[in-house]
């Protein structure tokens, strides 16, 4: 019975996610008979099920909600809002009811009869909700199938995540294992075993792939709450609000799903409270009367990108810093130097809100800090695109799985260790004129570009005898402020497994945990928190003044030493990893070089290199699921990419790092060789995949003969804009829409295409 009982509770948890949602989407539209009949199986599954184990309350509950939704299908009633608000009571009580049998505590009877008398026809409760929200699901959103259905396709078994963990543990163990199996081989030079270990290393590869993907969830079960949330937070405040909900079958881990509810929840809560406007103030403002909320989920590489947007009066940056000036009076000065983006971000200060009075539903600014610590706290970042008048987009990027990380290997006294990818935000060579070290007594601090911040020198913090200088620097991002990291060197950057370390190696405070990279030995993950506090760092907040019209993140690009010796750009969006190759692993077939790495072939683009045999380090470029490799001689830094653009009449693209111009690699040729060159018209790249666009397709646009921008100021003739096709609705002028995916439309990956379609605009 025990067995029988947990089954039940298991089961009636996980549909109750999705059931407020179904309810709301039922009133929205009664005579949408799939969910009503998802709604009645469940109720008649409970009613059954709780005979059966003798749990009369729930049986009570259900029996009176299955004959008010049983005469709403035979038409007998209609489900004004009242009716559904009960339902939705008695469906909360259930929960409660199931997680009080689950956890053996005892739970009063909460007034039950008067939930069901809420059923009678002409009942009413004591606040009637007057709302209208309406939830546009993707088609493999969350929509509640029926219990039988769900489950005839596919067998499923329930299983503890501590025992996923083991698992993942396990494989992590075969592969350093195989990884030491294929140096001894190699050693050995035994050819008679290469193919038995190709197979092995194929499997381990596949079993690792597969027990990483047990740990992921559709995305969907953290949107399940939102319209159920948003009709009730929005009812009790009086407004009219219409839910969006797009990406619901993009996966995550399931530990990253539970960690995002409390800060998305927040998001939600705090779009309709401060951001949507009155019904009134919108008519007033010339909008619809009901606002607009979209959230939105999309997998951006190895991250999930999760847009919570409403079409609300924004953030009024002048009173956040007038109410910032009330409590600090001193920092006045300070405050008026700062760009609108850094005004914006004193939203994230403790208890500061443009609201003068507190609210019931999302404070006075309270919680906006600890959204913005949980969110890096699991590797992630957090931003702010304010339109005011228009309305607010809070954007959160997070790792796609805690169990796997994107790190730097870097060298500190002749020992690695691993950073995460995410605190880094660029990497400097000491000996390069944008790179000056100041140290005063113990202390130093490292000026880059005009630039200054405290520097940590590892191997001194760590007590590491080193007969190196810092050769270069990794600035790294907290969310108190910026710091310089001094290394001997950087390795590459690789997708490893995190486990946890030995209790006295943690209890040191500057390490997370422990990878396993592909050569099979353990190296520790750094913490740069932890560093920090243990440096006694103490972080001034210093703003840099751009002198535009609006403040645009550059993106990055990676400069490098090409194999012909001359140094070259990409962008490093584009770069996968950077990695070390042994001789055995470059082989010549058909009419092209390869790498074989990891059981997987990747094509080598060798068009600069005399001997391909010679290759010791790859760039391993990436776009929607292809990959090359890219031979170098050496990777020297991480820079923004600079605006200052030379058009060559051969169709190269060259930038301008300080007084040299240098070289910038179009990673799209690589995939597709042909270039094409031309005039100079102006480009807008348009909406949230600018940032995308500018690395991966600037140099294509450039070399069609366009000028590219991300920005267009006022009164400057746009010639065409590229945007994705979700977004090209609100791009200006002629616009090229740009599509996901292959096949579909014009595919952003087909340079050939992009080309024609830009010549196309300019005839």
């Amino acid at each position: 019975m025990d067995d029988l009982l947990q089954e039940f509770i298991a089961e009636t948890r996980e549909t109750l996610e999705a059931l407020s949602g179904e309810i709301v989407g039922w009133e929205r539209d009664p005579s949408d008979q799939a969910r009503l009949g998802a709604i009645f199986r469940f109720v008649h599954t409970i009613k059954g099920s709780c005979g059966f184990l003798d749990l009369p309350r729930l049986a009570r509950l259900s029996h009176a909600a299955e004959d008010v939704l049983s005469a709403v299908r035979a038409g007998d009633r209609h489900p004004d809002a009242a009716t559904v608000s009960a339902i939705l009571a008695i469906v909360d009580r259930i929960g409660e009811i199931v997680e009080a049998i689950d956890a053996g505590q005892p739970l009063d009877d909460g007034d039950e009869a008067a939930l069901i008398a809420l059923l009678e026809p002409g009942a009413r409760a004591e606040v009637e909700p007057v709302i209208d929200v309406e939830a546009e699901v993707s088609p493999a959103g969350a929509s509640l199938q029926p219990s039988h259905s769900a489950r005839a396709p596919k067998r499923t078994v329930r299983l503890s995540i501590d025992l996923l963990d083991r698992m993942m543990s396990g494989v992590s163990d075969m592969v350093l294992a195989r990884n030491q199996v294929a140096r001894q081989l190699r050693d050995a030079g035994d050819p008679q075993l290469e193919a038995t270990l190709e197979r092995l290393s194929m499997t381990v590869a596949e079993l690792r792939d597969t027990v990483t993907r047990t740990r992921m969830q559709r995305i969907d079960a953290l949107f399940q709450a939102l319209p159920r949330m948003v009709r009730d937070t929005a009812a009790a405040v009086g407004k009219t609000v219409s839910l969006v909900i797009e990406g619901g079958d993009v996966e995550l881990d399931r530990e990253m799903i539970e960690m995002l509810r409390d800060p998305l929840a927040h998001m939600v809560r705090n779009a309709i409270d401060h951001g949507i406007e009155a019904r009134a103030d919108r008519v007033f403002a010339g909008k619809p009367v009901s606002g607009t909320l979209r959230v939105a989920a999309r997998q951006a590489g190895n991250l999930i990108v999760i847009e919570i947007a409403d079409d609300g009066r924004g953030i009024d940056t002048n009173r956040l810093v007038e109410k910032f000036v009330r409590n600090q009076p001193a920092r006045a000065a300070e405050i008026a130097g700062w760009s609108e983006t850094r005004r914006l971000e004193l939203i994230f200060e403790p208890g500061l809100s443009t609201r003068e009075e507190a609210g019931d539903i999302s404070g006075r600014g309270v919680g906006m800090d600890v959204v913005k610590a949980n969110v890096e706290q699991i590797g992630g970042r957090i931003s702010l695109r304010n339109e005011p008048g228009r309305g607010l987009v809070v954007t959160i990027e997070v790792p796609l799985t805690l169990a796997i990380l994107n790190a730097v290997i870097v060298e500190a006294a002749e020992t690695r260790f691993a950073l995460s990818r995410q605190v880094v935000e660029e990497i400097v060579a000491v000996d390069k004129s944008a790179l000056r070290i100041e140290r005063f007594g113990a202390h130093a601090m490292a000026v880059v570009r005009g630039r200054r911040m405290p520097m940590v020198d590892l191997p001194a913090l760590l007590g590491l005898a080193s007969p190196e200088t810092v050769a270069l620097i990794a600035i790294l991002t907290l969310r108190e402020g910026v710091f310089a990291l001094g290394l001997s060197g950087v390795v590459e950057t690789q997708e490893l497994v995190v486990k946890p370390a030995a209790p006295a190696v943690m209890s040191a405070g500057i390490y997370a945990g422990q990878m396993l990279p592909d050569d099979g030995v353990p190296i520790l993950l750094l913490d740069a928190a932890g560093i920090a506090a243990r440096a006694g760092l103490r972080f001034e907040r210093q703003e840099v003044t751009v002198e535009s019209e609006a403040v645009v993140e550059a993106p990055r690009a990676l400069l490098f030493r090409d194999a012909d010796q001359r140094r070259r750009m990409i962008a490093a969006d584009a770069v996968g990893r950077i990695e070390q190759v042994p001789a055995d692993a470059i082989a010549p077939a058909g009419d092209r070089w390869w790498v074989t790495r990891e059981g997987a072939a990747v094509p080598l683009w060798s068009a600069r290199v005399a001997d391909p045999a010679q290759v010791r380090t790859i760039l391993r470029l990436q776009l929607d699921g292809r990959e090359i490799g890219y031979p170098i001689a050496e990777a020297i830094e991480i820079v923004d990419l600079p605006a200052e653009v030379v058009s060559e009449p051969g169709g190269a693209t060259l930038v301008m790092l300080g007084d040299e111009p240098v070289e910038l690699v179009d990673p799209l040729a690589l995939f597709d060789p042909e270039t094409t060159s031309g005039a100079r018209p102006l480009c807008l790249l348009h909406g949230s995949e600018s940032g995308w666009m500018e690395a991966f397709l600037r140099p294509t646009i450039e070399a069609a003969g366009y000028r590219v921008v991300r920005e267009a100021r006022p009164g400057t003739a746009v010639a065409v804009a590229l945007a994705m096709e979700e977004e090209a609705s609100s791009a200006p002028g002629h616009v090229i829409r740009l599509s996901r995916h292959a096949g579909t439309g014009l595919y952003r990956g087909d340079r050939a295409a992009l080309v024609a379609a830009l010549q196309e605009y300019r005839a």
